[in-house]
């Protein structure tokens, strides 16, 4: 008779313990991005533009309703986790505290963290990154969804990589 190693015997014992609560295993496809195109060339300012289907934009009115709600726009960085505010973005900033306010609008922008009610939004300034002649330089705009209190609804986010050209002083 053929013995079952101990280990296959452990890992079956410690499936149930994985986790996978509240993950969606469909691909939410309610945000498309239509400029620019992914790789694009482009000079600053430029505008992003996008189309929504079955979502309400409403902005923030205080619901959960996954249906309905805003845009968070973060450049250059990871979204939020699901289920998070944009404030989660100043999770490890002593110096920015809520009861003075902390983040507001001019926190997370500093921070190319941004939220809005339009499908679109202009990119006016990027950090000049130090980079070789030779080399480009790229970026990434990420858009997700928020429910009226703020909180991202689910994984979906939907990402556009560029490419700055700057002009030669």
């Amino acid at each position: 008779m053929r013995r079952i190693p101990a280990y296959a015997v452990l890992a079956v014992l410690l499936l149930p313990a994985c986790g996978i609560n509240g993950l969606s295993f469909r691909q939410d496809e309610r945000v498309t991005i239509v400029f620019p195109q992914d790789r694009a060339q482009v000079t600053l300012p430029f505008t992003v533009d996008w189309e929504v289907t079955e979502f309400q934009v409403v902005g923030e009115t205080g619901s959960t309703d996954p249906d309905q709600g805003y845009f968070g726009v973060i450049i250059d960085r990871d979204p939020q986790p699901p289920g998070e505010t944009l404030a989660w973005f100043a999770r490890d900033d002593t110096q920015c505290r809520p009861e003075l306010g902390c983040p507001d609008e001019d926190y997370l922008a500093t921070r190319r963290v941004f939220s809005t009610t339009a499908t679109s939004f202009t990119v006016d300034v990027l950090p000049d990154t130090e980079r070789l002649e030779d080399r480009r330089e790229l970026h990434e705009l990420i858009v997700v969804l928020l429910d009226g209190s703020g909180r991202r609804i689910g994984e979906g986010a939907w990402a556009v990589e560029f490419e700055v050209r700057r002009e030669v002083a």
